[in-house]
């Protein structure tokens, strides 16, 4: 048995034993004393900084008699940023590969991260830690980050070296028993999983694992791939299980930097378990109106009846999540009046629930003008631009997407065309001029040198794995121009780079 070290409760820390050695309801109890724990922003604070959107491309339409039209919809629900030093309690598992390529440099850049991890918990947040190769092992149960725990976890930490093959589910697997045999619970759960190696076929494993142990929606996994050797697809497939992020840590000395960006968002959370709903409205003169299709990959949508929902693990502080979709309005043979012109077609509607439980609705109407196909139009109405923008962010994101399977094919000069005619249309848009349209372009550019053949089997297609997740889902990506952070992620970024620097 590993050295035993003794914490308060009656919590024990023994090193890295087998899985079979241990009973998971250890975790150590909440500091209920502690203001952190009871000082989660408040459900009022929430419903008042957090806005629900509904618009589409243009506010006037003319009638068509003969064809429908379709525009793009953009759903939006914005949370301001809080002026407040409140942080969400958090129960955190790192799952850390140590298996045997991951022996020396690396393991010590992952172990020295926590340095850096540890600096931004506070005595309400708690932190296990998972290690795995072919076996797997708890080496720190479910602890409070306190001053005095802190240091037994980075004391347990030094002894840890690479051996052994990858199982990554069975890491994952001792995660999600960690979690489901807890006590006590935070407000806020992740699970982070770091791997440089190749594991074939764990997707479908964790998955499984996943629905054995039916942990609540708003868990979410993280993954970080680290280094050229891992396999991005799998570490993306999982991020993608819970609503995560997928990290591609090339150079191996920013791990921490990865880590403390996405702990920085865990940090900010305000709300869990978001369902948007959104919903064609028919009219008696527009019955036939619908949406035609949502912008994103299959699992991020499900239908009910003539209606999309979404789903979301959290939403954290000023940020803004944006969801594109298509609507058709349909042919209109009725000559309008006034009255009748101003026409409800779409409607949304939002739930989620405040970090003490309390359940919180937002709903938003989308009304256009309908003009008459004999009317004449003085002056053109400018495309919306806030539509436009998150039209060509998941344009890009699903071009970025062909783009690599024509890579994955060695289509390379096709992949290549394929890009740089999105650029065009991009460098061709009335919003070519806007920071983030221009951020987009860079991001098309740098893609481009991504898959040239050689490139591309090194790091280009980690990085466009980590780049079609960032830009479609609108998670962080630290190479990425259009980044996705909010005011905690950078302070928190910029806080650990000036500690390096100093160093």
């Amino acid at each position: 048995m590993g050295n035993q070290s003794s914490l308060g409760n009656n919590v024990k820390i023994f090193g890295a034993n087998p899985l079979k050695w241990f009973d998971y309801r250890d975790d150590e109890p909440l500091d209920n004393q502690n203001p952190q724990n009871s000082e989660n922003i408040a459900p009022q604070e929430l419903k008042e900084a957090s806005r629900l959107t509904l618009k589409l491309k243009k506010k006037t339409i003319q009638s068509s008699s003969f064809n429908a039209q379709t525009f793009p919809l953009l759903v939006s629900l914005v949370t301001e940023s809080l002026k407040t030093t409140k942080k969400a309690a958090l129960d955190l598992v790192c799952v850390i590969d140590n298996s045997g390529s991951m022996g020396g440099h690396k393991i010590e850049l992952v172990k020295n991260s926590f340095n850096y991890l540890l600096d931004f918990l506070g005595d309400s947040d708690r932190l296990s830690i998972i290690l795995f190769d072919d076996k797997t092992s708890r080496l720190v149960p479910l602890i409070r980050t306190t001053e005095d725990n802190k240091k037994i976890i980075l004391e347990q930490l030094k002894d840890v070296e690479g051996r052994g093959g990858t199982d990554i589910n069975l890491g994952i697997v001792n995660a999600f028993k960690v979690l489901q045999q807890r006590r006590y619970k935070n407000p806020v759960t992740s699970i982070f999983l770091l791997s440089d190696g190749l594991d074939g076929g764990a997707q479908e494993r964790v998955r499984q694992s996943l629905e054995s142990y039916s942990l609540p929606h708003d868990v979410t996994i993280n993954t970080f791939g680290f280094g050229r050797d891992h396999d991005p697809q799998l570490m993306s497939d999982i991020a993608g299980f819970r609503d995560g992020n997928f990290y591609f840590v090339e150079k191996l000395d920013t791990v921490d930097e990865a880590f403390v960006d996405c702990l920085g968002g865990l940090l900010s959370s305000v709300g869990q378990n978001v369902t948007i709903k959104i919903s064609p409205e028919k009219s008696d003169v527009l019955p036939d109106v619908k949406i035609l299709k949502a912008y994103g990959e299959a699992s991020m949508w499900a239908k009910e009846g003539d209606s999309y929902i979404t789903k979301m693990s959290s939403i954290i502080t000023g940020r803004q999540k944006d969801f594109v979709l298509e609507l058709e309005i349909p042919v209109n043979k009725k000559e309008l009046q006034d009255h009748e012109k101003s026409i409800k077609v779409a409607s949304t509607q939002a739930t989620m629930t405040a970090l003490n439980g309390e359940k919180i609705t937002k709903t938003a109407d989308l009304f256009i003008t309908l003009l008459n196909d004999t009317e004449e139009v003085k002056e053109e109405e400018e495309d919306d631009k806030d539509v436009m923008k998150n039209f060509y962010r998941v344009k890009g994101a699903s071009v970025l997407s062909e783009a690599k399977k024509l890579a994955d094919q060695r289509k390379y000069d096709e992949a290549k065309r394929m890009l740089q005619s999105f650029k065009e249309e991009l460098e061709g848009s009335f919003l070519k001029n806007e920071e983030f349209i221009k951020n987009l372009i860079k991001d098309i550019e740098k893609t481009s040198k991504d898959v040239e053949p050689v490139v591309y089997q090194q790091v280009g297609k980690h990085n466009m794995l980590e780049n079609v997740r960032a830009q479609m889902h609108q998670k962080t990506n630290l190479k990425s121009a259009n980044c996705y952070q909010n005011f905690t992620q950078m302070d928190m970024l910029q806080e650990v780079r000036s500690k390096k620097s100093r160093k």
